[in-house]
This record gives C-alpha cells, sequence and structure tokens, in this order.
C-alpha cells in the first residue's frame, strides 16, 4: 500500500497494491486489493475514496475527490474526477475514463454512458439525468426516465399512471387534467370541475373553470 508515495498527508491505504502508484497523496482513503492502485507509478490525486477490489484501478494523476464504492467501481477512471459511483462492476469495459462530475448508482450501470462525458446522472440505467451539479451551483440539466437523451426538465418514454380521487397533471400547483374511471368525469382546464365531488358521475368539463361552481351534477 502507497509503495511509491514519497509526499502528502492524512491518507488511509489497506490491501495489496493499494494506491500502489500514488507518489502526491493527499487526503485519500483506498481500501480493498488494487483499490487506486494507478497505471505505471508517480500519479498524485487528492481527496479519493476507493472501496473495493480494483476499484479506480486506473487512478492517475487530477483524479481529484472521486467516491468510487463496490467491486471494481470506476475502474476505467484515469484523470476523471469528481465522480461518484456507487455499485459492483463485473465488467471492466465501457465505464467512465476522463469523464468529470459523474453520477452512476447501480451494477455496472453504463447504458448511453459517454465515457469521457461529464455532469451525467445514470441510475439502474432507468433514471437519465444531463448537465449534474455540485456544490452550491443549482443544476440546469433535464432528467429522463427510459431514456438517455431528456429533451425538457422531464422526458418520460412510455406511460404514466397516476392513483388516488385527487390524481391528475398539474402545472404549478393548479390541476389541469384529470380523468376517472370510477365517476366517469374527464376535466381538461384550469379550474375546470374543481368544486365536483366524488360522489358524482359522468361530467365532462373543457376550458377554464368551466363547471367550477358546480357542486353536483
Amino acid at each position: 500500500a502507497l509503495i511509491w508515495n514519497t509526499t502528502g498527508n492524512n491518507n488511509v491505504a489497506v490491501g495489496y497494491m493499494a494506491a500502489w502508484s500514488n507518489s502526491l497523496a493527499s487526503g485519500t482513503v483506498a481500501i480493498g486489493v488494487n483499490a487506486a492502485a494507478g497505471i505505471g507509478s508517480g500519479y498524485s490525486n487528492k481527496g479519493g475514496a476507493y472501496l473495493g477490489y480494483n476499484s479506480g484501478y486506473s487512478a492517475s494523476s487530477s483524479s481529484d475527490y472521486n467516491t468510487l464504492l463496490g467491486y471494481q467501481s470506476g475502474y476505467l477512471v484515469s484523470s476523471g474526477a469528481n465522480n461518484i459511483i456507487i455499485g459492483a462492476a463485473t465488467t471492466t469495459t465501457g465505464g467512465i475514463t476522463t469523464g468529470k462530475n459523474n453520477i452512476l448508482l447501480g451494477l455496472g450501470v453504463r447504458y448511453g454512458l459517454s465515457q469521457t462525458g461529464s455532469n451525467q446522472l445514470n441510475i439502474g440505467n432507468l433514471i437519465f439525468g444531463t448537465s449534474v451539479a455540485g456544490g452550491n451551483n443549482f443544476s440546469s440539466g433535464k432528467v429522463g426516465i427510459g431514456t438517455t437523451t431528456p429533451n425538457q426538465t422531464l422526458s418520460v418514454v412510455g406511460s404514466i399512471n397516476s392513483y388516488g380521487n385527487s390524481a391528475g397533471y398539474y402545472i404549478q400547483g393548479n390541476k389541469i387534467l384529470y380523468a376517472s374511471s370510477t365517476n366517469g368525469s374527464t376535466l381538461v382546464g384550469d379550474g375546470a370541475g374543481s368544486a365536483l365531488k366524488g360522489s358524482t358521475f359522468d361530467n365532462v368539463a373543457v376550458g377554464y373553470q368551466s363547471l367550477h361552481l358546480a357542486t353536483s351534477s
């Protein structure tokens, strides 16, 4: 562990070849065989957390503040920095290399991933995000469910199912779409049918505040 280390402070390395080639480590924790071993000798980085066999195996200089947790997690991360990768990887191909500020959660998730891309989100190869931000920075990105290329703040490929008597589609807190198979009513528009009770049946209201005063119909 830390065999090439000559300068640095506040490091913890446990396991054969853990942080092996890191000659200038600072605030680094590497636990596991080959964790943050590095390619060649003499790389330097800081603030990394590596836990698991082969986690961060390819670490090189400038790969600061990576958090890689799990068997072979972040195996290919070389100069990529500020990445969070949680989950075991059963293969060593297809992962982040030089990309930065990525968040990957799940078993070997890499579907739709750019190895050199930055600010990507992938949760279980189901939920994807772009322009992920860190620190006190607001993210201007987009989230996709079932799509790696969301083109709106939220993009969904597939159907959306809402439950409950008050379920519906809202914009800025205002319900603009409601349909019920229980009472057979369909309401479209801001405030449409807002006073109707669940015991009323077979109403159709289309337009701004249409039927909004009706309590029974």
